[in-house]
């Protein structure tokens, strides 16, 4: 039960990468990567993107467990459909989760939680293809 839960308000920042180092990311591929996160996602998640292949999601009232588990489901989500629906470009996509949840009972910089999301998403592309990392702001 989510009762007795501290509030919590998370920001999920998603990298879709080429399979080959060097090559770009389509528009096709994006476009394909955001119907699929936005299908796959709860009501509560609003999405934004850079057209860059990177999206970022605000995803409010989930316990650190749940944020870790959504952003698996979504990412295991999208490396499952997106070859179906784009031509394999240059081998399977990479794609990379980072992640920052924070306690809103306590007062949040909005830009902080982006910036620990966004550094997540840099540390688990150095841990290899497809991971997830999930950071706590105190």
């Amino acid at each position: 039960s989510q009762q007795g839960q501290t509030p919590t308000f998370g920001v999920l920042t998603f990298k879709v990468l080429p399979g080959s180092p060097g090559s770009a990311i389509s528009t096709e591929v994006m476009a394909a990567a955001a119907k699929i996160l936005s299908q796959r996602s709860t009501p509560t998640t609003r999405w934004y993107s850079d057209g860059q292949g990177s999206f970022t999601a605000t995803v409010p009232r989930l316990t650190p467990k749940a944020i870790t588990q959504y952003a698996e489901d979504l990412q295991a989500t999208v490396l499952e459909q997106l070859p179906s629906l784009v031509e394999a470009e240059s081998g399977e996509p990479n794609v990379a989760v980072g992640g920052a949840i924070a306690d809103v009972s306590q007062a949040t910089d909005g830009q902080q939680l982006i910036q620990t999301a966004e550094q997540a998403v840099e540390t688990a592309l150095q841990r290899g293809r497809n991971r997830v990392k999930i950071s706590q702001l105190n």
